[in-house]
């Protein structure tokens, strides 16, 4: 699907016009999380003009870190640790429509931007945002629709700032071999609680071999970088023909593990916005990216996987 399928035909604003919108996008969850929200909010300033600021405030809990300052990111980029009060307000009553049954099918209200639950694909109307003075957008944004049209720009500003000499040694060694796979084994909360194992499931074994076998009906002998947060549960479970080497074990950060993902020739990703990441960032025009045809356990995705990837 080309762009100008995606975006509507919009007269992009010119830098310095006094109607430059601000685009406000609320930052939560993990790396992979935070990369489809920036990249959401990225696309969205690009597409009308606008500066774009991270809201922070989800931060304070400290349930997970904020990843993305390992990028280059966008100059520009501002991050903001509280909402305008006008934004709180509106966001509160437009949540309180929606458990209401009202305004169930809108997206955009009140310079508010919210994704529906479950997720689905919204309609994007850039020219009406590009009307607005602000907006807020609040969501996980996990489809490349949104930001598909500028990939260019997301390749530079997923650029990591730093390579630690681990890495760079993992680099090497990836660079040096035909036919590398990025495998991808999520466990972790997956595995250890059930509520959030009923939303998303773990993967079975059987989809790796699968996604083995696929490689090796094309002609692929993959050599398997296998990434996980449970090396020794994988090392013990999961047996592939060929060799397989665990870079997970090797202390790299998880902003290095996705980069070297994406430098593997090819991917096996788990339901996971982490290695979906991986995936998409990785730039040969040759890849094979396998991923599961089932997203969630309990509900819709299919609108997160890229159509050119091969679902299982």
């Amino acid at each position: 699907m080309s762009c100008d399928t995606l975006l509507p035909n919009i007269t992009f604003l010119k830098k310095g016009c006094r109607s430059v919108v601000t685009i406000s996008v609320h930052a939560c969850g993990g790396l992979g999380n935070q990369m489809f929200q920036y990249a959401f909010g990225r696309a969205l300033s690009l597409a009308v003009g606008g500066n774009l600021t991270l809201q922070m405030d989800w931060f304070r809990k400290g349930e997970r870190p904020f990843g993305l300052d390992a990028f280059l990111l966008h100059e520009s980029l501002v991050l903001s640790t509280g909402k305008k009060l006008r934004e709180r307000a509106t966001l509160k009553l437009f949540k309180r429509l929606r458990s209401m049954g009202i305004a169930r099918e809108r997206s955009l209200w009140g310079g508010v931007l919210l994704e529906p639950f479950p997720p689905r694909l919204v309609e994007v109307n850039f020219s009406e945002i590009s009307k607005l003075q602000s907006l807020y957008a609040e969501g996980y944004w996990q489809s490349e629709t949104y930001f598909r049209c500028f990939r260019e720009e997301l390749l530079h500003d997923f650029t990591l700032t730093t390579v630690s000499p681990s890495a760079k040694k993992w680099l090497k060694r990836i660079s040096s071999v035909q036919n590398s796979v990025g495998l991808h084994v999520r466990r972790g909360d997956y595995a250890a609680d059930d509520s959030v194992r009923e939303v998303h499931g773990l993967l079975p074994l059987e989809y790796y071999r699968r996604a083995d076998a696929i490689f090796r009906e094309q002609g692929i002998e993959p050599i398997y970088f296998v990434f996980t947060d449970d090396t020794e549960w994988v090392k013990e479970h999961l047996s592939l023909p060929g060799e397989m080497f665990f870079v997970s074990e090797s202390g790299c950060r998880d902003c290095e593990e996705m980069m070297l993902m994406s430098r593997c020739s090819h991917n096996v990703v788990a339901n996971s916005s982490f290695s979906w990441w991986g995936g998409w960032l990785n730039a040969s025009p040759s890849k094979v990216v396998v991923a599961p045809s089932k997203w969630f356990q309990s509900m819709s995705g299919e609108h997160i996987v890229p159509e050119s990837w091969r679902k299982i």
